[in-house]
């Protein structure tokens, strides 16, 4: 089924439910679909150019290892003090240079590290006399000097190896049978060959976008990446699939150096003005003292977007280990940062106990030009998060419900609106949108034949972010 944004005037050609979100926000928790967050890597292991779900830093560190820029998903998946992403869909770019590393025993076998990469060449196998038996060998299988695996094998069955090793789930290495020689001791055999690709392009960002295209996230942030030309064709992209109805959340920062001066974060966050791209201008320093630009502070955040419920704001949230920031904007500074669009983190002190703690300044996008359709609501990341989970939900409840299933009558119309309505109903119990919901047919445009045109408002609650109090002494 298709979804996405319209117009009035606009007609579409793929069936499917169009929603058009004005001003009027509208919201919902949605503890199943929520927390899921996309970023491409640069690694030295695991599987090239396909989409892998990893649900904690175990699972990305068993599947990646910790090489190029792993740490990035690794940060995407702390996300929140209070809450984390469920799942985070990885995509390792590798070029067409990436190989895997080979150990060859010549006239017998050699072994194949399970993924293309330089991790691979840390691998070696050395192959020694079984003491228990005098017609058996040992083939150790080590990553530098740690070993890794180990088979029993008698010395003719090469065979028997070749099964042996492939069969085994948790092995990092293949066996190919190149030939009929006796399987002999050998002191050390080094795995070489082993290449990562990751001098990627603008062209591997593409593919990787193209295969983001087909899954489902809250939110999406690079690894880390700078480069013009790869920003520009990400917010290309960005743009497109948005108005297709894929409502991902886009987020993006800069380089050490361009932290240093917060006007050119704020220009970057004015050049984007789109209520669906979160520009972050401030790095972060980690309980480790790990130093990471804006940029690299991207797929975090991202992280502690997509984890947080409808119901919540992100603003005055903590990121998880992050203690301290890499530059300290001053008041002026934030105030600056925040009319442009720009994302800030600052240190927040206590006066008396002089403890810090790094939160978000507020939850906003880089959504800066205001109109009476587009209103200052739509540069709110909550409201955003709801419009993306309204569209789909309803979209969904529209494929399993309504299309094709319903007659365009006042019968099958009252069906359509009933089930929105409660709906919208359950958030409004959960105090994610205000009780005054209305559902029901467009009033300026007439729905016939195949189409149905409504109209709904579900009005979101603001949670307090500044307070003016007149104190009279």
């Amino acid at each position: 089924m298709s979804s996405g944004t319209w117009r009035t005037g606009e007609t579409k050609e793929r069936t499917g439910l169009y929603n058009w979100f004005v001003s009027l926000a509208t919201s919902r928790i949605n503890a199943a679909k929520k927390g899921v967050v996309g970023i491409p890597i640069k690694a030295d292991w695991g599987p090239c150019n396909q989409l892998i779900v990893c649900g904690d830093d175990t699972e990305i560190i068993s599947t990646f290892g910790d090489g190029g820029t792993v740490y990035l998903a690794r940060r995407a998946v702390k996300g929140g003090k209070e809450y984390k992403p469920y799942k985070i869909l990885i995509y390792r770019m590798a070029t067409a240079e990436a190989e895997q590393a080979v150990a060859t025993v010549e006239g017998s076998f050699k072994l194949i590290a399970k993924y293309k990469g330089e991790r691979g060449n840390h691998f070696k196998a050395s192959i020694t006399e079984n003491i228990q038996n005098e017609n058996c060998v040992n083939l150790c299988i080590y990553e530098d000097s740690i070993m890794i695996s180990k088979y029993t094998i008698e010395k003719g069955d090469l065979d028997g190896l070749v099964e042996m090793v492939n069969n085994d789930g948790e092995s990092l290495v293949t066996a190919v049978k190149t030939g009929e020689m006796d399987i002999s001791p050998t002191a050390s055999i080094s795995f070489a060959g082993g290449a990562s690709g990751s001098e990627v392009r603008v062209e591997d960002y593409i593919k990787a976008l193209t295969a983001f295209e087909t899954a489902y996230m809250n939110t999406l942030a690079l690894d880390g990446v700078t480069d013009e030309a790869i920003l520009t064709m990400v917010k290309s992209w960005h743009n497109r699939v948005w108005h297709t109805g894929k409502m991902i959340q886009l987020v993006i920062g800069g380089t050490h150096a361009d932290d240093k001066e917060p006007d050119i974060g704020n220009i970057r966050s004015k050049s984007c003005d789109n209520y669906g791209i979160i520009n972050c201008i401030v790095g972060g320093i980690d309980t480790a003292g790990n130093m990471y630009s804006s940029a690299e502070m991207a797929p975090q955040i991202a992280g502690a977007v997509a984890a947080l419920p409808l119901n919540a704001s992100i603003t005055y949230k903590q990121l998880e280990d992050i203690v301290n920031v890499t530059i300290e904007l001053t008041d002026t500074q934030i105030c600056e940062a925040t009319r442009a669009g720009s994302f800030v983190l600052f240190k927040d002190t206590d006066p008396e106990s002089f403890e810090v703690k790094v939160k978000v300044e507020r939850g906003i996008n880089t959504f800066t030009s205001f109109s009476e359709e587009a209103g200052q609501k739509l540069r709110k990341i909550k409201a955003i998060s709801t419009m993306a989970a309204i569209d789909y939900d309803i979209g969904r409840y529209a494929m399993n419900n309504v299309l094709g299933e319903l007659d365009n009558n006042g019968d099958g119309r009252a069906a359509l609106f009933s089930g929105v309505s409660q709906y919208l109903e359950t958030l409004a119990n959960e105090h994610v949108i205000s009780p005054d919901i209305l559902v029901g047919l467009s009033e300026t445009l007439v729905s016939e034949g195949d189409v149905v045109y409504m109209e709904t408002q579900a009005l979101t609650i603001d949670k307090i972010e500044q307070i003016f109090n007149k104190i009279y002494l």
